[in-house]
């Protein structure tokens, strides 16, 4: 695929400071494709397993779209997380994306996403389930 024009170029920012390094996205459709994806902060706790373990990982967005500006939406995909709590196996992923606005020189809205896993905990003889979620805002402006 060939890059987007500049005037459909948007580059974008998780929360809502800093420079806007940490993703792309180009308009289409009253919408948007990310064409870079950002990590998103994702929180993963045990259930079952030893008390109090948890894990925050920075997860990769892999949910190119497109998303719908004013709309809120949600797509399911297989995908490999990062948190060392779930492991590497593949896994479903949810990916969100909500609250999302145009006022015409910027865009903003929050990603989020979500998973779990789970394993034997042979010492005790329980499955320990893994709950994972996060959510960041972010904002958006033209490079073109």
């Amino acid at each position: 695929a060939s890059p987007p024009a500049a005037s459909n170029r948007w580059v974008g920012r998780m929360g809502t400071d800093g420079p806007y390094d940490d993703f792309e996205l180009a308009l289409v459709d009253g919408g948007f494709e990310l064409t870079t994806a950002p990590a998103v902060p994702v929180f993963c706790f045990e259930t079952g397993g030893r008390p109090n373990n948890s894990w925050t990982s920075g997860e990769l967005f892999d949910a190119p779209g497109p998303w719908a500006v004013g709309t809120d939406g949600q797509v399911a995909k297989e995908g490999v997380a990062v948190n060392p709590l779930v492991g590497r196996s593949p896994r479903t992923i949810t990916y969100k994306v909500t609250g999302m606005a145009r006022d015409g020189l910027r865009i903003t809205g929050t990603l989020g996403m979500s998973f779990f896993g789970a394993r034997p905990d042979v010492y005790w003889g329980t499955m320990v389930i893994i709950n994972c979620a996060g959510a960041q805002s972010f904002e958006a402006v033209s490079a073109g």
